[in-house]
């Protein structure tokens, strides 16, 4: 298997996270134009209460910078080790599926429900990455 394959995954979450960067840019700035937030509230992030919309976008980004962090050490493992499967790539390629759909309902719609599902995926199908890197380590 060609061992570069396994970075496409990581630089996906990266296009994700910059994604969601650029539309809380976006919504930083409609909630002002629109919203009616005052821009001084952005100097302590207090203040006032920002729009929904905004703060969703807010947290989903923090959440980027969460359990991600785990799956970034993964990848960056598995290619200086040099070990790369099938199996770790299609658990790589899960995991940012599945954050991806947790970005979207955040940010979109926030269904709660769902919104969980998708995160407890995402954390199992970590844990099944971990583990299968663990075992190409120790082998």
């Amino acid at each position: 298997m060609k061992l570069d394959l396994i970075l496409y995954p990581m630089f996906s979450m990266f296009l994700l996270t910059f994604c969601v960067i650029t539309l809380g840019y976006i919504n930083r700035v409609r909630a002002v134009r629109s919203a009616g937030l005052r821009i001084s509230y952005f100097k302590h992030n207090s203040g006032a209460e920002p729009p929904e919309f905004m703060q969703r976008t807010d947290q989903n980004f923090t959440n980027l910078f969460e359990t991600p962090v785990i799956f970034y050490a993964v990848i960056i493992t598995s290619y200086i080790t040099s070990q790369v499967d099938i199996a770790g790539l299609i658990l790589a390629w899960a995991y940012v599926a599945s954050r991806i759909g947790h970005s979207y309902i955040h940010i979109r719609h926030n269904n709660i429900l769902l919104r969980l599902k998708l995160f407890l995926l995402s954390l199992f199908v970590l844990l099944a990455l971990c583990i299968n890197q663990f075992i190409q380590l120790i082998n």
